[in-house]
């Protein structure tokens, strides 16, 4: 089926409609897209806490100091800031179509686990309904006189994945993304004879977005498995880790005699 768009200079061109996607592919996709999620947010919530704990050692302890190794602790922060940047890159791309394909059916057609695609079939009725009848069942096929509150509880966690996507398409949110693709475009994907300037205040804005992946993949967690997934829990327990690895290592490099090793 095809329908007619009106443009300008009453000229008429047609457009396929977005074939939509089945409900079992919908929610295949929508599952095994949940689980790549999760595991990218996780890698780029690693990098953030082994980023920030790094620098607020050197910063607390060793700020102005020379010594032997500060070379490769830069290599590592340097290394550690881009990892951060292209999780968040890859957790928020858009699916681009083709000439004259339109919005929906690039986003239907699209083989990315980003948040973007995800929250584009999250949103539709019939998947949430799935969703409800899995949770009905307990996520496992034995409701155990639950199915009542297990119902509540993906519909309450998917209204909270929908207040998180708000976040996203608030002002805050969208310069946020802005900010990701300038930084994209301009210490990632390109190499300039010139380089180009960033401030580094601006890293909150990305840290934002890292803040909703981290919100939303949580609360999908309950919705699709009933699983708790607290990642500001483990946020808190992984900077221990960071901690535990910065402090000694700092500390041996600057105490090291080089003509030693």
């Amino acid at each position: 089926m095809v329908i007619e768009v009106e443009v300008a200079g009453s000229q008429k061109r047609k457009a396929k409609r977005a074939t939509p996607v089945s409900i079992s592919d919908a929610m295949c996709r929508l599952d095994l897209m949940l689980k790549a999620l999760e595991s990218e947010t996780r890698s780029a919530i690693w990098a953030k806490v082994t980023l920030e704990v790094g620098n607020a050692i050197v910063m607390a302890d060793y700020h102005g100091q020379t010594f032997d190794g500060a070379d490769c602790y830069n290599v590592l922060r340097n290394s550690t800031q881009m990892a951060l940047i292209l999780s968040l890159c890859k957790l928020f791309e858009r699916p681009r179509g083709r000439q004259g394909q339109s919005e929906v059916t690039a986003f239907n057609r699209s083989d990315l686990s980003s948040i973007p695609v995800f929250l584009h079939l999250l949103r539709q009725k019939r998947c949430r309904a799935k969703l409800v009848e899995r949770a009905s069942t307990g996520w496992d096929g034995r409701p155990l006189g639950m199915s009542k509150t297990w119902e509540g509880d993906c519909m309450a966690a998917l209204q909270r994945c929908d207040d998180t996507a708000r976040r996203l398409t608030s002002p805050r949110g969208r310069r946020a993304a802005a900010t990701l693709g300038v930084f994209r475009d301009d210490h990632v994907a390109h190499l300039y004879a010139e380089p180009r300037a960033w401030s580094a205040n601006r890293y909150n804005e990305l840290f934002l977005l890292l803040d909703i992946a981290s919100d939303l993949v949580s609360h999908a967690y309950i919705a699709f498995r009933g699983c708790n997934l607290d990642f500001k829990e483990r946020e808190e327990i992984w900077m221990g880790e960071a901690r535990a690895f910065w402090k000694p290592a700092l500390a041996a490099a600057t105490a090291a005699d080089p003509h030693s090793i």
